[in-house]
């Protein structure tokens, strides 16, 4: 006698959750339908490279924020390392490598991917600095930034190499950290002082390395007034 539903187990959760995976990355994999949005795709992919987003720190210290330098530095070094030994542990595979048709792009290397899927590193470095950058700030900014992150995550369905659920992994991830890193920074402790020293460190070094740059080029134009007047002397000798 039938009672009721029956019930909904673990395993038809999961099994549920993967096709729903399966199909929102088969609608958002569009890769080689538009050139133009192959070459938007591939450009916020590159955006969410460690070594793109690491120069984010650049502007950041000219403009005397040295210690949020230092905080973005960091948090995609523990985000980017922290990925990667999840990758590890789940080992799970990309979708082309499940998948029979999966629609992809190459542009100098940046649409291919061999490593595990989840969670996207991409998403997760895009979010942190998104979240560090903006915290405390106006809405307006913080939703640009968040949208950016978003548009990386997108970038990397698009072309075929991860998962919907990757991205959103790689997002919380991300965010989880930044807001660990923010917190820390703002409390009196070991890692605010680490810090501190670091930046005075950092500064002490720029400053040394460009005392010598000043010195160097004083010291230009006294030798070349020597070099021109050995070549004249040794004229008026060869002459003599």
């Amino acid at each position: 006698m039938n009672i009721g539903p029956k019930p909904y187990g673990i395993v038809d959760l999961l099994s549920a959750l993967w096709e729903l995976d399966k199909s929102v990355f088969k609608s958002m994999n569009l890769a080689g339908t538009s050139a133009f949005l192959d070459i938007l795709m591939v450009s916020f992919t590159v955006l969410g490279l460690p070594y793109v987003l690491g120069m984010l720190s650049v502007p950041l210290w000219m403009r005397a924020k040295k210690e949020q330098a230092i905080d973005l530095v960091i948090l995609i070094v523990i985000v980017s390392v922290s990925v990667e030994l999840v990758k590890l542990v789940v080992g799970r595979e990309r979708p082309f490598d499940v998948l029979a048709e999966v629609n992809g792009v190459s542009f100098g290397g940046f649409s291919k991917a061999s490593d595990p899927s989840f969670p996207s590193a991409h998403a997760a470095r895009a979010f942190a600095v998104a979240v560090l950058l903006t915290y405390g700030r106006p809405r307006g900014q913080a939703s640009v930034a968040v949208g950016v992150a978003a548009m990386i995550g997108i970038s990397r369905i698009y072309l075929g190499v991860h998962w919907p659920s990757d991205v959103l992994a790689g997002a919380l991830i991300g965010a989880g950290v930044a807001f660990l890193v923010v917190k820390l920074g703002n409390m009196p402790g070991f890692y605010r002082r680490c810090r501190s020293r670091a930046a005075r460190v950092i500064d002490q070094a720029l400053a040394r390395t460009r005392g010598s740059h000043r010195e160097s080029n004083a010291s230009l134009p006294l030798q070349n007034c020597n070099r021109v007047y050995s070549c004249h002397y040794n004229a008026m000798q060869t002459t003599n």
